[in-house]
């Protein structure tokens, strides 16, 4: 049984032909607009671009030696570079996950500050609303006691 390293090794989405940060945005992720304009640092592309080998050249026998241990030898390099393709990937899809786990957490964090700085207004508002109704009461009171001495002149001058 030779493996051919065009056919899908895993299940799930396959990438793409060309195996770009920008390809798997398209395809898997959320748009770059969620990046809030922050490009994604610390995760370089994938060194190499995923593409099946060449094809071999004719052996110059027209029958090979041993054609067992030749079609072993082309599955082992068939296999050897599925490894590798496996292994850029989930070295791409590591640091992608860390990048959306840092960035998660940045996200977090200011919301708990704004959700303090919340509180805190909402604590700043009570304390003029009380101060407001205070000084309301302040006034009417002071508003009273004009009212009550303007009341007591009128009489005296009413009086005379």
């Amino acid at each position: 049984m030779t493996l051919n390293p065009q056919t899908p090794t895993t299940l799930g989405p396959q990438p793409p032909a060309t195996f770009t940060p920008q390809a798997l945005n398209a395809r898997n992720f959320p748009p770059a607009s969620l990046h809030l304009g922050s490009p994604i640092r610390g995760i370089p592309p994938p060194d190499v671009a995923i593409k099946p080998e060449a094809p071999e050249k004719p052996s110059q026998h027209p029958q090979p030696l041993w054609p067992k241990v030749d079609a072993l030898v082309k599955e082992i390099e068939s296999l050897k570079w599925q490894v590798h393709e496996v292994t850029v990937r989930k070295d791409y899809y590591q640091n992608l996950a860390q990048f959306y786990q840092e960035w998660a957490g940045k996200t977090v964090t200011r919301a708990c500050q704004l959700t303090i700085e919340s509180d805190i207004r909402q604590q700043e508002i009570q304390t003029a609303i009380s101060r407001l109704q205070r000084l309301t009461l302040e006034v009417g009171n002071n508003v009273k006691e004009y009212g009550e001495k303007a009341r007591d002149r009128h009489n005296e001058v009413g009086n005379l």
